[in-house]
């Protein structure tokens, strides 16, 4: 480690606001879990719409051409809040055989904002594209959405949720003709 890292982390240490609240680490991604944490919920949608094992659910298709979940996520009794203490999550799409099938599966810094009742919600939701060699077999496969969240104290809560895919009304009229050829 070089001496610049040594002073930059003593000194963010030193910034810590108290015992309760530390500072960020230097990477949020490498929070690690120390800590039983709440619960999370994966869920679709701006609103957060809960998913249901099993659930018949619609992907979308997005302005790059790419299919798409629009993935929300719920979490209770974990410090995630709009005051600035961001939430670090894993979000991931898998097949049957648990291969994943998401262009992205790694770590993210997201803000949370009071929903009340105890829960916070993402801010905005998350746009998780699908690879392009998937599209062919998307229509009713099984797809596993899993969440992995964590919060700056180390907490820890995971959620997933088993799906079967459709493509849009549109797109799935289209796509007989597309394989046809």
């Amino acid at each position: 480690m070089t001496v610049e890292r040594v002073v930059l982390l003593c000194l963010i240490a030193g910034c810590a606001d108290d015992a309760n609240h530390p500072a960020p680490p230097v990477d949020p991604c490498a929070v690690e879990p120390s800590l039983a944490g709440g619960a999370a919920e994966v869920g679709l949608g701006s609103d957060f719409t809960p998913l249901v094992e099993g659930q018949d659910v619609h992907v979308e298709l997005g302005i790059q051409g790419l299919y798409m979940f629009v993935v929300n996520v719920r979490v209770q009794d974990m410090d995630v809040s709009s005051d600035g203490r961001p939430g670090v999550i894993y979000l991931g799409a898998f097949d049957q055989s648990g291969q994943a099938i998401s262009l992205e599966t790694g770590c993210r810094v997201r803000e949370f904002g009071d929903t009340g009742g105890g829960h916070q919600q993402l801010s905005s939701p998350y746009f998780l594209p699908l690879i392009p060699d998937f599209t062919s077999v998307l229509e009713g496969a099984m797809v596993t959405i899993r969440l992995d969240v964590r919060d700056l104290d180390g907490h820890q809560a995971k959620d997933e949720r088993t799906v079967v895919t459709h493509l849009p009304a549109m797109a799935a009229r289209a796509m007989p003709a597309a394989n046809a050829r």
